[in-house]
């Protein structure tokens, strides 16, 4: 649940326990994941478990997007972050509820 993927539990925590601003929360999330990925990376690549090939293939989109996503929301407003971040993790909700 705090691994990669693991911004829908952090982030809320963060809002909610230490009362830290919307793009701080998000930011350390995001930040908190990249450790964690690193270390993953380093313990499996010692064993040759990751295909290089198909990393780059994921990782370059993934680096667009994320670097599209940080211009995006440096523009939107704190609020608009918070209602945008509930209704996802509504959906989720939702999702694993109804298992749909």
């Amino acid at each position: 649940m705090f691994g990669i993927g693991g911004g829908i539990v952090i982030v809320p925590l963060l809002l909610l326990v230490t009362a830290m601003p919307a793009r701080m929360a998000a930011a350390t999330s995001l930040a908190t994941l990249i450790l964690t990925a690193l270390i993953g990376v380093v313990r499996y690549s010692g064993t040759g478990h990751i295909d290089w090939l198909a990393a780059c293939v994921i990782g370059a989109p993934a680096v667009v997007g994320v670097l599209i996503g940080i211009r995006f929301q440096k523009r939107l407003p704190a609020e608009w972050l918070i209602l945008g971040f509930g209704v996802f993790v509504i959906a989720i909700g939702l999702k694993f509820v109804l298992a749909i």
